[in-house]
């Protein structure tokens, strides 16, 4: 089991002629709407790798939020837990232009992964295999990866946080647009085994016990939209580490998963994946001592 504890919203993409600049108005085509948020669609990918999944978000009783669970019961491996306290269901627009130019406008006065404590979730924890904690509130992700006896994933951004926390973790994730490469005292200092940086198509860098080296990205038949393409990435590197790969077969997984993100449009799987068999061969694990 996975458990991944986070943000949820509802993506609406529009194609535009090119990305417009201040104050002017353009035209688009609505051309994909549907569910998204980084930790949804991580825990989406990891579902339709055939993993069971527990999603905890926040969501209202509105028309998005209603939308995203009939989504969540499309997937049959992806268990969603709704976590209360949603004013509304978060919304993001992504306008693209032909040659997936990008950019995104999220609802950002409502903060969706500001979650309090939640005992169905904490259950779950002490089962799981690996579990991802994307909360915004350090004590609740204190408690999260306290009672966890999964293989646990932090979102970098809350690495500086958990600095002064005295919190472990096992898996540090981020990608080099938003992250830079942090120091590997720091790492050593919450406990971490690898950490991963990815840079889109470049591939990407990561730090297992001690030291930095490079993976590579896999061919990409036709690109269409990379929106939530390292959210695929993280889903599918989880699953490697459920499945007891070692941490450059969770990579690969994970750089497999990824690249089928970008070859299809939207940031949630449209179908079930079967990764090629060789990928999924159990070896030496990352996790708890």
């Amino acid at each position: 089991m996975i458990v991944v504890v986070g943000d949820a919203s509802w993506d609406v993409h529009y194609e535009v002629p090119r990305l417009p600049s201040l104050g002017e108005t353009l035209s688009g085509r609505l051309i994909y709407q549907g569910p998204a948020g980084g930790s949804a669609n991580t825990a989406a990918w990891s579902a339709s790798l055939g993993s069971e999944v527990m999603l905890a978000a926040q969501l209202a009783t509105d028309v998005a939020g209603g939308r995203f669970q009939i989504a969540c019961d499309a997937i049959a491996q992806l268990h969603l837990h709704v976590l209360p306290g949603a004013t509304h269901t978060r919304l993001t627009t992504v306008l693209m232009t032909p040659d997936t130019e990008r950019t995104i406008v999220i609802d950002a006065p409502w903060k969706s992964n500001n979650v309090a404590p939640d005992e169905a979730v904490l259950t779950q924890l002490r089962e799981a295999a690996v579990a991802l904690i994307n909360v915004d509130d350090r004590d609740t992700r204190t408690l999260y990866n306290t009672e966890s006896n999964a293989i646990t994933v932090l979102p970098m951004q809350f690495l500086a946080d958990e600095l002064e926390s005295n919190s472990s973790w096992d898996v540090i994730v981020g990608s080099t647009a938003e992250n830079e490469p942090p120091d590997s005292h720091d790492l050593l200092r919450v406990g971490a085994k690898l950490c991963v940086l990815t840079t889109g198509e470049a591939g990407g860098r990561f730090w297992l016990y001690g030291h930095w080296a490079t993976y590579e990205s896999l061919p990409v038949a036709a690109r269409r939209d990379s929106t939530g393409a390292g959210d695929a990435f993280v889903g599918g590197l989880m699953v490697g580490l459920e499945r007891g790969l070692a941490a450059e077969g969770a990579l690969a997984v994970a750089s497999w998963t990824g690249a089928r993100a970008v070859e299809q449009m939207g940031s949630w799987p449209q179908s079930d994946l079967a990764p090629p068999q060789y990928l999924l061969s159990p070896s030496s694990c990352v996790g708890n001592d």
